[in-house]
């Protein structure tokens, strides 16, 4: 059965390949605002904080793109620019 979205990763499958390619994470939670956050760092230094996504939620194309062009990786994903 095809997943929902066309197959998109989870952010629990994003923050998997992200790791295989190099990439630590930390994930927390804002308690004041009750949001979870997580923080990617590339090997390169660049890094992202992705706030409220939870690891059982599908990315759309717009976040993948996001998070990839954010990081400096290519994700074997579709994705869309966020420009």
């Amino acid at each position: 059965m095809a997943a929902p979205f066309g197959g998109h990763p989870t952010f629990a499958r994003y923050l998997e390949w992200a790791r295989e390619q190099g990439c630590t994470y930390h994930s927390g939670v804002d308690t004041k605002r009750s949001i979870s956050l997580t923080r990617i760092v590339a090997p390169s230094g660049k890094w992202v904080i992705e706030a409220g996504t939870q690891v059982g939620d599908y990315l759309t194309p717009t976040t993948v793109g996001r998070l990839d062009r954010r990081l400096g990786l290519t994700s074997p994903w579709f994705s869309l620019p966020d420009e």
